[in-house]
């Protein structure tokens, strides 16, 4: 199950729990944000670099600052993906 973000993994993961589902074993959860909610229960989760983000807007605001012409196509900034157990088996 891909989320669109740890909070609403968080409420899948639960509901499996209820529903006497082993989230890693019986299927997989995956949120994103890569939050704290995430590591502190134990759900994979999609980090997005924000640092990264931030400095490419703040190159891109003094470019535009100095009169550059705006680029003609986006940056690709790679996310990082924090496998825990809600998509790995428990040993």
């Amino acid at each position: 199950m891909v989320c669109a973000s740890d909070v609403l993994a968080l409420g899948v993961h639960q509901a499996c729990v209820r529903a006497g589902l082993e989230p890693g074993r019986d299927l997989g959860i995956v949120g994103f944000d890569g939050s704290e909610t995430a590591a502190m229960h134990h759900l994979t989760s999609v980090a997005q670099p924000y640092e990264a983000v931030a400095e490419e807007v703040l190159r891109l605001v003094r470019a535009a600052m100095r009169g550059d012409d705006a680029p003609a196509s986006g940056s690709l900034l790679v996310p990082a993906v924090r496998a825990d157990r809600s998509t790995v088996p428990s040993p």
